[in-house]
């Protein structure tokens, strides 16, 4: 066992560009991991066989706004980076992270990404974004690779915090991993808002389960700088927005500067 990005016990993996570094112990990690193994939902399925994660196509069709011709589009979404699990095992990684992470990391407003979850799935093409709030992930401005790339990350954490065996624990979260890597390179480095900035901020969150300290120190830097560019940090610039809008920014700042502190310690 060595330890992880944030200090948490993770197995050990050869990292030799970090094998000097250490960047402190996030006693915040371990009190999630212990909620997650007491919860009432994880301890009811000890004795169940859990769902095996693995790679689906969908054909589900939905709807977001994305730069580049109709045949570009259609191109970006079939690709592998845009499949999704059985619906069956995505349900249930998102209620793991919903259940033993949201409340801690509260960066995502649950309500807007669960309304464009299920819209992925929906046999018609309706447009329920007009109607969501600009709140990053999951509202109307947020553009389809980033709600995928958080996606995968959602998925990603979940995994870490189930009850999954060890071995499959960390081979299915390192698929869901690559899919996010490929997506950040897709769309995220290229331009800033809101949903980039939680898309990354939930990175970070995986990236505390391992070995790797200097790309969570990175990604952190990388949330960090683009929050001030948006000016995420003045309140005041988004006085026409509405209170939920304002909060979902303002929480955004908060943890980069919460998760910044805790790379730094």
């Amino acid at each position: 066992m060595s330890l992880g990005a944030m200090g948490t016990a993770v197995p050990s993996t050869p990292d030799e560009s970090s094998h000097d570094q250490y960047y402190g112990r996030s006693s915040l990690v371990s009190l999630v991991h212990q909620c997650a193994q007491n919860s009432p939902g994880h301890q009811s399925t000890q004795s169940q066989k859990q769902p095996t994660v693995r790679s689906s196509q969908t054909s589900s069709s939905y709807q977001f706004s994305t730069s580049g011709s109709p045949s570009t589009k259609m191109a970006t979404m079939l690709s592998d980076d845009f499949s999704l699990p059985p619906r069956q095992q995505a349900d249930w990684l998102l209620e793991v992270y919903f259940t033993n992470n949201h409340i801690f990391y509260p960066w995502v407003h649950k309500e807007s990404f669960m309304a464009t979850y299920e819209s992925m799935w929906a046999s018609q093409a309706n447009d329920p974004y007009r109607s969501l709030p600009d709140v990053g992930l999951g509202g109307r401005n947020c553009p389809a690779p980033v709600f995928h790339c958080a996606l995968n990350a959602i998925f990603a954490i979940a995994c870490e915090f189930s009850n999954m065996e060890p071995h499959d624990k960390r081979n299915t979260s390192l698929m869901f991993y690559e899919r996010m890597k490929s997506l950040i390179n897709i769309d995220i480095l290229d331009s800033g808002s809101l949903a980039h900035v939680q898309a990354l901020l939930l990175l970070v969150v995986y990236l505390q389960c391992t070995p790797y300290p200097r790309r969570c120190w990175n990604v952190i830097g990388m949330a960090h700088r683009m929050a001030v560019g948006l000016g995420l940090q003045n309140r005041r610039q988004f006085n026409s927005l509405s209170a939920l809008e304002k909060e979902m920014r303002w929480r955004a700042w908060c943890a980069c500067v919460q998760m910044d502190m805790y790379g730094s310690t």
